[in-house]
């Protein structure tokens, strides 16, 4: 899903992770040497928690150029659980999304 901002698209990111997260630490995202960004864990049910975010221009250009995102939330106050994400192919995905967008509506 993405969503237009001064004429350009941009895409929501989104990370699912166990029910068992705790919410109040909210998420971590780290893209290779960048300083790291946080979301807050909007939705839990039974099963899964989400955390999502619409990607600015910045981090959209960090995503194109990084190599490894980490991804890291916490189970309990002390516990974090970190799950490397390769980033190849992700700026070809982008540039698809960008180049399809119109033919969609």
């Amino acid at each position: 899903m993405e969503r237009i901002v001064d004429g350009q698209i941009r895409p929501r990111i989104t990370f699912r992770m166990s029910s068992k997260a705790f919410v109040a630490a909210g998420v971590g995202i780290k893209i290779d040497e960048d300083p790291p960004a946080r979301l807050p864990i909007g939705a839990c049910d039974n099963a899964i928690c989400e955390a999502r975010g619409w990607l600015n221009e910045a981090m959209t250009e960090q995503l194109r150029k990084g190599r490894l995102l980490r991804f890291a939330y916490f189970v309990d106050a002390k516990n974090q659980i970190t799950f490397p994400v390769s980033l190849d192919g992700l700026a070809e995905a982008l540039d698809y999304m960008a180049a399809n967008h119109s033919s969609r509506r």
